[in-house]
């Protein structure tokens, strides 16, 4: 099921009035994107778009020339920091008609980050400001990092759009990939960022091209991809592993995720992860992660063994067992330590989110959560 359009534009609304403020080193606006829960989001984003007044409205200059007009991201990100309502107001209006609302923010951000630094500006016109949307710049920025002798980057191109057009919901993936890779990493000022430079987020994108690839039958040109993954970006992960929405890895390095594990939705791992086979089984031997799943920096997990939705597995520890859910385990071997008090009212419950479950809404009673 995937995100409806409504749903997706509120997300992003609230994202660009919380991150890019940041990005441009704002005060947070009123309505804070990190503590608030998403359904007090998009409560907030009605009222934002609702209590504009037609008239007020119409007396405004059109949003999307107020963006490309001077010297476009530049000119826009002052009246920014001037604090102008109006001008908030404008982003929310140009994110909230967009059709493809991620994509216009992480060109506004390009267009901001180019007139401020001319030795990156040929870079980001490249990748970004050049394409139509994060179809076409994932397609080609893709194809120039895994092209090699056997598949130059012209064949890439034509492979990974087959990929799309046969699987469109992919770039939906990517979409939320993107903006959860932002979220959950603070080291990332913004979208461009990751869409740029995190390895994890790149990963994350050639293993589920590989994985479409494998679903078709073509294994071994999947593995090939599975190969390139594990060279270019240091994730090894098997083409024919099953993962939901919303994957964050933080950066991708030496993580290991074999052939028969599943993970649910807005799942977290961390660098140094295994999720593995115990070397006793046959067939289906990895583990099976529910979602909101977090798996620390270090940590293995063995074996056909399910791990419960909300679970954090805390860092350097080997998991053997079954985890129940909404719990925290570590050790080695991996003991249950303590129970996750669930906050059932910033648990966001709508069908179709994708995103429904979030680790940071989960409170340990030890740590005075």
């Amino acid at each position: 099921m995937t995100l409806s359009m409504k749903t997706w534009h509120f997300l992003l609304i609230f994202f660009a009035l919380g991150h890019v403020m940041a990005f441009f080193h704002m005060p947070p606006p009123t309505v804070l994107w990190k503590g608030e829960t998403r359904a007090s989001l998009s409560r907030a984003a009605n009222e934002e778009i609702g209590t504009e007044g037609g008239k007020e409205a119409e007396q405004r200059a059109p949003v999307k020339d107020t963006v490309s007009s001077g010297s476009s991201g530049a000119s826009f990100s002052m009246e920014l920091q001037s604090k102008s309502p109006s001008r908030i107001q404008d982003l929310v209006r140009l994110l909230h008609a967009s059709e493809d609302p991620l994509w216009e923010l992480v060109k506004f951000e390009a267009e901001t980050s180019a007139a401020q630094d001319e030795k990156a500006a040929g870079l980001i016109q490249q990748r970004v400001l050049d394409r139509g949307g994060i179809q076409s710049a994932a397609r080609d920025f893709l194809a120039t990092k895994l092209q090699g002798s056997n598949l130059p980057a012209t064949k890439m191109k034509l492979l990974i759009d087959s990929v799309f057009q046969e699987e469109p919901g992919i770039v939906q993936d990517l979409r939320e990939d993107l903006l959860v890779a932002t979220m959950r990493d603070s080291s990332i000022p913004s979208l461009l960022a990751a869409f740029l430079f995190s390895k994890g987020y790149h990963a994350v994108a050639t293993y589920r091209i590989a994985h479409s690839i494998y679903s078709q039958g073509r294994e071994s040109l999947a593995r090939y991809l599975q190969s390139l993954n594990s060279e270019l970006f240091g994730a090894d992960i098997h083409p024919a592993c099953c993962v939901g929405r919303a994957l964050y890895l933080s950066s991708g390095t030496c993580v290991v995720i074999g052939e028969t594990a599943k993970l649910g939705d807005d799942v977290i791992i961390m660098q140094g992860v295994t999720l593995g086979g115990n070397g006793k089984e046959r067939g289906d031997r990895h583990p099976k992660l529910g979602s909101g799943v977090l798996v620390a920096a270090g940590s293995t997990v063995l074996g056909n063994i399910p791990i419960g939705d909300g679970v954090i597995i805390s860092a350097g520890s080997v998991v053997l067992r079954p985890v129940p859910e909404y719990t925290r385990c570590s050790g080695v071997p991996a003991k249950v330590t303590s129970v996750l008090r669930k906050h059932k009212e910033n648990v966001l419950s709508i069908q179709g989110m994708g995103q429904s479950h979030f680790v940071e809404i989960f409170q340990d009673p030890q740590r005075g959560g």
